[in-house]
């Protein structure tokens, strides 16, 4: 009886292993998670320069990890195009698009290097919102056009 409790725990903690391990693997798929870990690279990128001098290790490594994660998103973007998926950018949407975000398609009312403006936010017309390119997972060109 005991033997079997035991294995049963052991498959339970090497099932639950595995769906970690899967989850963290999707994440690395994910353009809102890389888009997201770049951002904190740049961020912390930004407070080491105001601090330490540039031959400084931790400003080295700052760096390679901006270039690792911007590595990756391109290699994501490039699966998304071969696949047939668009990927947001500013060369792809433009005003009047829409673009879908937290279960709604919402109008781009102004489209910026970094994010887009949508309005009708929380379907108020006059609220509006920006969005960065990488939490944008679907976009439609304008209607009629």
């Amino acid at each position: 009886m005991q033997k079997s409790v035991k294995e049963s725990r052991k498959a339970e903690y090497f099932s639950e292993k595995s769906a970690r391990l899967a989850r963290a693997e999707s994440k690395l798929e994910n353009r809102e998670f890389v888009g997201n870990r770049i951002a904190d690279a740049e961020r912390e990128l930004a407070q080491l320069l105001k601090w330490i001098n540039p031959e400084s290790p931790r400003l080295i490594q700052a760096q390679e990890k901006i270039d690792y994660w911007s590595k990756r998103l391109a290699e994501i973007e490039a699966k998304h195009e071969t696949e047939g998926r668009g990927v947001a950018s500013p060369e792809t949407i433009k005003v009047g698009d829409l673009v879908w975000y937290i279960g709604s398609w919402l109008p781009v009312v102004r489209v910026n290097k970094k994010t887009v403006t949508v309005s009708h936010w929380l379907n108020i017309p006059t609220f509006n919102y920006k969005i960065e390119y990488t939490r944008i997972s679907k976009f439609q060109s304008k209607p009629g056009a």
